[in-house]
């Protein structure tokens, strides 16, 4: 991609060197944005500058290539609405049966991405994908419900601590693990 429509930059705003991380950003076109007060009188301090902000971590090799390593906020964007896994994994470690949990998005072609728990069971009667859905519908909107479940001996994690979600997406969207609902095209639902 040219480096005129598409930058890879540090929390500043500047631009990073090649092999080096950081925030992609992408050139919005030929339109340029503003917000005004309600007045009508001032252009409102925090309107969006050319850029957008991806809200992707990337970067660019000695060639010119671009590389997407991740994000800076975990979020699942399924059908265009944002999914806080942290929110999905708390309601899910609150169910009995559950030692331990993390939630990520595993690609697909219609939604951009199913909501997939990765569960550790406390117990020898693990949780199902339909009951788990059960227990959290009180609580969760549909959309953040479970599509896909992963029974896991444990939940990988980083030498400090946190959900390695690189490694977590990688067995989520392994084929033929675990339970999945029916892709939503034959459900008909988004």
């Amino acid at each position: 991609p040219s480096q005129e429509w598409i930058q890879v930059v540090d929390p500043t705003g500047g631009t990073v060197p090649p092999g080096e991380t950081g925030e992609i950003i992408l050139r919005r076109g030929g339109h340029r944005f503003a917000y005004w007060d309600a007045d009508g009188q001032a252009p409102h301090r925090d309107a969006p500058s050319e850029w957008y902000r991806s809200g992707d971590l990337g970067c660019f090799d000695s060639a010119g290539r671009l590389y997407v390593l991740g994000r800076l906020v975990e979020r699942i964007n399924r059908s265009g609405l944002h999914i806080d896994p942290g929110e999905v994994e708390a309601a899910i470690c609150r169910l009995p049966g559950v030692a331990d949990a993390a939630v990520v998005g595993v690609g697909d072609s219609v939604v951009g991405e199913l909501v997939c728990a990765c569960v550790v069971p406390s117990c020898d009667d693990p949780p199902t994908l339909a009951g788990l859905r059960g227990l959290l519908a009180p609580d969760l909107a549909h959309h953040k419900l479970p599509e896909m479940l992963r029974l896991l001996a444990g939940i990988p994690r980083s030498s400090l601590g946190k959900v390695d979600r690189n490694a977590l997406r990688a067995i989520a969207g392994a084929p033929g693990a675990g339970e999945r609902l029916r892709p939503p095209r034959e459900s008909g639902r988004p």
